[in-house]
């Protein structure tokens, strides 16, 4: 994910494994982890954040995607040529 920002900025948290959304003033308004759980395994969120601050770049591990389970049913993964019955 990239994103920008005009006023403010992304400083990485002291406090945890984190990137945190400032105001203009420095006060925190939110923050992103950079781990997460998917069936029991941690994985982590690669990060650069621009030199000015206003730009995070936040890339997920490549295992994630070996890992990740199809959420639709058989049915709905087929190819949707064919109108819904």
């Amino acid at each position: 994910m990239i994103t920008t920002i005009d006023i403010g900025g992304f400083v990485l948290s002291p406090d945890s494994p984190s990137v945190t959304v400032q105001d203009c003033t420095g006060r925190q308004m939110a923050d992103l982890p950079l781990t997460f759980d998917m069936d029991g395994r941690e994985y982590t969120i690669g990060h650069e954040i621009s030199a000015d601050g206003h730009r995070p770049t936040l890339t997920p591990d490549p295992a994630v995607r070996a890992a990740a389970q199809p959420v639709a049913s058989p049915r709905n993964r087929q190819c949707c040529d064919k109108a819904p019955r």
